[in-house]
């Protein structure tokens, strides 16, 4: 199930880290357990290691049947491994559901701010706009008038626009291009930050003045 038998003759010393990993998982799937506790497992590998080893680790659960109780700090790694997410703040237990429902639906700022890059902007409700430091903005839910919220909108559904096009503007301030995208941090009025995850190279250099706009069916009101 593993696949190691190419090295079942090999000391211990002279196996890879991800080897090694992969044994213990053996140690313990040879006594068939129902649940499986894995405490942090791939945080002394590096990144590409530790990827290949989330792919093993879902492929290894998906054979044996077991259910798995994955420990990590790691919002990444939760995301790519979890069925379900149960996360933890002090003690307590904030969310839990799948993970696609925690990262589009987190029920609170904590959350939100924990699992992935959010934007998140504080306010009180007039009408159906969230009245804020930054401006009135659309609010995608009926809330109760004069009650604080917080706005939620996550960097991949922020447009960025010449300056001019929209109710928020800012000046880039940082980019980091990473292959396949490229993270821009868009400095507002009062020294607020906003992200924008664009795929690719994005539009404009450090000193641009931009718009930031969203479509409001992507953003989501939390508490806290």
């Amino acid at each position: 199930m593993v696949e190691l038998g190419h090295v079942a003759q090999r000391f211990p010393r002279a196996l890879s880290g991800g080897q090694q990993q992969r044994i213990a998982l053996a140690r313990c799937l040879v006594y068939q357990p129902g649940i499986i506790l894995m405490d942090e497992p791939l945080g002394a590998l590096d990144r590409q290691l530790r990827e290949t080893m989330q792919m093993e680790i879902k492929r290894i659960h998906r054979e044996s049947g077991a259910t798995i109780i994955f420990v990590t700090h790691d919002q990444e790694e939760a995301l790519a491994l979890s069925d379900r997410i149960c996360l933890m703040n002090e003690g307590r237990i904030a969310q839990v559901d799948t993970p696609q429902t925690i990262y589009d639906r987190p029920n609170s700022a904590f959350v939100a701010e924990f699992i992935g890059l959010s934007n998140i902007v504080k306010g009180e409700v007039r009408g159906d706009r969230l009245l804020t430091s930054l401006g009135a903005f659309e609010l995608p839910d009926a809330l109760q008038h004069g009650s604080e919220v917080s706005l939620v909108i996550r960097p991949e559904h922020v447009r960025l626009q010449a300056s001019g096009h929209a109710a928020l503007e800012g000046e880039i301030s940082e980019q980091v291009y990473a292959g396949s995208e490229t993270r821009v941090v868009v400095k507002l009025q009062g020294g607020k930050r906003f992200i924008v995850r664009s795929s690719g190279m994005a539009a404009g250099k450090i000193g641009d003045r931009v718009s930031l706009s969203w479509d409001v069916s992507h953003s989501r009101t939390v508490t806290g």
